[in-house]
């Protein structure tokens, strides 16, 4: 599918930011990648064992960050 852009370890989870330059606006990536961001945290959790407690997409171009797409 892809590669995680950015996983920030957080005190008891992991972080997991997906960025996008879409020329599109959030709403509209989101419906596109939110499924590729829900694999990343379930193959986040599968591979370390350790919890996932945000996983989202920055829109580089509207500097917006998306709700838990878990």
């Amino acid at each position: 599918f892809g590669t995680i852009d950015l996983a920030l370890e957080q005190a008891e989870s992991w972080d997991i930011v997906d960025y996008k330059t879409d020329r599109k606006n959030l709403d509209q990536i989101i419906a596109h990648y939110a499924g590729q961001v829900a694999l990343y945290a379930r193959s986040w959790k599968d591979i370390t064992a350790q919890d996932v407690g945000y996983a989202g997409i920055y829109s580089v171009r509207e500097s917006k960050l998306s709700e838990d797409l878990r």
